[in-house]
């Protein structure tokens, strides 16, 4: 729930920062230029703004309460910080990632790395390498996720039908980069296709990743 609170506060300070802009933007889709809730006037700007900060309070709210209650180790609030900050100055001044390129990094690591490692270190009271690892693909499938079959191979124990589910992902990532060989993003409905491609392609390497891992659990369970 708080990561859930995090990622809204972000979402409604974007509408919020980027009215401006998106007032201008005369090429939106689904995936780009806000909601246009505020760009119609269906709600009056200063919404998005008390429910992102209404969502980062009760996001810190619960990192505190889990670092109390659980005593989850020193770690605890330092990672849902980081996530808090990221997220916070996406769109917000005075660093406003999104407007400076390095929004994206910040999407592939808290994305990937931040919430793998945050989840595995609240259950276990510290990290681990393989951590790393699995968070790699799921991060760079923001970008590209050939590095899904690597990580399979190193954990081992992969059955053949999820390295066949695993060829999902690859197809639409080659289709995208085909299509962006091709100007196709120059076109509004192709660019749109393009970036649900791409959200597909961030959740479903996460869930062959997950499905991988409960595999092994089960067989490490099976044998003792």
């Amino acid at each position: 729930m708080a990561v859930i609170l995090i990622m809204w506060m972000t979402y409604y300070l974007g509408e919020w920062n980027d009215l401006e802009g998106d007032q201008l933007n005369q090429s939106f889709n689904r995936f780009s230029g806000g909601s246009r809730v505020l760009v119609k006037g269906f709600l009056p700007a200063w919404v998005p703004l008390l429910l992102g900060y209404g969502c980062l309070i009760g996001a810190m709210i619960l990192g505190l309460y889990i670092y109390l209650k659980y005593r989850t180790g020193s770690w605890t609030l330092l990672l849902g910080g980081i996530g808090i900050f990221s997220g916070f100055f996406y769109s917000s001044k005075p660093f406003r990632w999104s407007y400076h390129g390095v929004g994206e990094v910040l999407i592939g690591f808290c994305y990937g790395w931040l919430p793998i490692a945050t989840g595995f270190y609240l259950f276990t009271g510290f990290f681990s390498h393989q951590i790393v690892l699995l968070s790699i693909p799921v991060g760079l499938s923001i970008l590209i996720g050939l590095s899904l079959i690597k990580v399979l191979k190193i954990f081992g124990q992969t059955p053949i039908w999820l390295f066949v589910l695993s060829g999902i992902p690859l197809l639409f990532i080659l289709w995208n980069l085909i299509q962006i060989w091709r100007g196709d993003y120059r076109d509004p409905k192709r660019l749109e296709l393009l970036c649900r491609n791409t959200i597909f392609i961030n959740l479903s390497i996460t869930m062959i990743l997950t499905i991988q891992q409960t595999f092994i659990r089960s067989i490490l369970e099976k044998w003792g």
